[in-house]
């Protein structure tokens, strides 16, 4: 005889106010509900043990008289500290909202340590992950604009926290992408530009000792396909240049030069479209 659900409908779809109990009867999940199929506009769950396990705010409280959002949402002078637990009591995410905009958000490991932190400040939403032992592992960052938001910047680290690879975008579009060796030195680093309508690549790697090994410029048709233009160089691990080819707009090489690590040139040769080559005169 124990109500565990009670709602109102309209033309078929829940509106306003509704309860689920847990078998105990206790409050198991307040959501109110927009009608017309339009979904949560608010909800907050409680375990059996009548703690707080997830909340989702409104623009204002609209859980009244169940779960008093006005003060677990922040509707008022200061923003409000938020914990949530598992059905076990054991801690798991804390939070603080303001004016119904969680500003915080934290999720635990078992030990306490934060697995993932989410922070909305000064305009930008930002997230990292970390390892159970407390490593940074990962970071975003988004740029807000309204309801909307753009990424920034995303960043990779290793099992000793270092960081192997970090894109940027500006505007909806990437900006650079680097990757890095485990002793912190760049392993490769990718520039994005445009002129038009054309999108440009420039490319470098590098030796682990931080020389560049070989750059150059690429028309990016899409994130897979790529013709090289321009001159493409390459280098020993001393930081001496090595090699150099030069590419047409259609990736076509042009010429090709060849040196031995004591700047000696070794070969110049004119390439043609046929494949044939042509050295020119030493």
């Amino acid at each position: 005889g124990t109500v565990l659900y009670q709602a109102t409908y309209d033309n078929g779809s829940e509106v306003g106010l509704t309860r689920r109990n847990h078998p105990s009867g206790a409050l198991q999940r307040a959501t109110y509900y927009s009608g017309s199929n339009q979904g949560e506009l608010a909800y907050a769950e409680l375990t059996p043990r009548g703690q707080l396990r997830r909340l989702r705010c409104g623009d204002k409280p609209l859980l009244a008289p169940l779960v008093d959002d006005a003060k677990l949402c922040g509707f008022g002078s200061s923003p409000a500290p938020v914990e949530m637990f598992n059905d076990a009591g054991v801690l798991q995410m804390r939070a603080r909202y303001a004016n119904g905009q969680r500003l915080r958000l934290e999720e635990l490991y078992p030990n306490g340590q934060p697995e993932r932190v989410e922070e909305i400040k000064d305009g930008q939403r930002s997230e990292r992950r970390f390892a159970e032992d407390g490593v940074l592992r990962a970071e975003l960052q988004w740029q807000l604009d309204g309801k909307t938001s753009s990424k920034t910047l995303e960043r990779e680290f290793s099992e000793r926290g270092s960081l192997v690879r970090e894109q940027k975008w500006a505007e909806r579009r990437a900006v650079s992408d680097a990757s890095f060796y485990l002793n912190g030195q760049p392993k490769n680093r990718a520039l994005y530009s445009r002129d038009g309508n054309t999108e440009y690549a420039d490319e470098t790697a590098f030796y682990d000792n931080g020389k560049p090994s070989r750059t150059g410029r690429y028309i990016q048709a899409d994130r897979y396909n790529q013709t090289p233009v321009g001159t493409h160089q390459s280098f020993n691990q001393q930081g001496k240049l090595v090699g150099e080819a030069i590419y047409d707009n259609r990736g076509r090489i042009s010429r090709e030069r060849e040196w031995d690590d004591a700047g000696k040139l070794l070969s110049d040769e004119e390439v043609f479209e046929d494949g044939s080559r042509k050295a020119y005169a030493k």
